[in-house]
């Protein structure tokens, strides 16, 4: 069953992470800085998520302001602090490095995916939707 609910997750995290790295590639190739561009991408992203998550991850039913309130406080860490630091971090550590701004954006966006996805799913688990 633990199988299942990790295989759920990473589901929901693939298109999930479409959903982000689209809107953020998107605004990036448009001219958006990079940390800028990570807000409204990581917001839509994030909408997606908690009812995915909710219903199809966690399967979890009904309406539960506290469960709603620990989901945003955990998702909006990761989304508005730890995404936005480690793009920061990597995109300082490659600039120059890459021909592209674009390119380097990218990879210091799957480095924050990829470290705020790990905090969700641990915290995700023990506080917002708790077996």
């Amino acid at each position: 069953m633990k199988n299942n609910k990790k295989i759920r997750f990473v589901s929901v995290g693939i298109t999930n992470t479409i959903i982000d790295f689209g809107i953020y590639g998107g605004l990036v190739a448009a001219g958006i800085p990079s940390v800028i561009a990570n807000y409204p991408a990581a917001t839509t992203a994030l909408t997606f998520s908690f009812f995915a998550n909710k219903n199809y991850t966690f399967q979890k039913r009904g309406h539960n302001l506290k469960q709603i309130v620990l989901f945003l406080a955990v998702t909006l860490a990761g989304a508005w602090i730890i995404q936005p630091a480690v793009i920061y971090i990597v995109s300082s550590l490659l600039f120059g490095l890459h021909e592209t701004v674009f390119i380097v954006a990218m990879i210091a966006k799957v480095c924050a995916a990829i470290i705020s996805m790990a905090w969700n799913y641990t915290l995700y688990n023990k506080f917002v939707f708790p077996s």
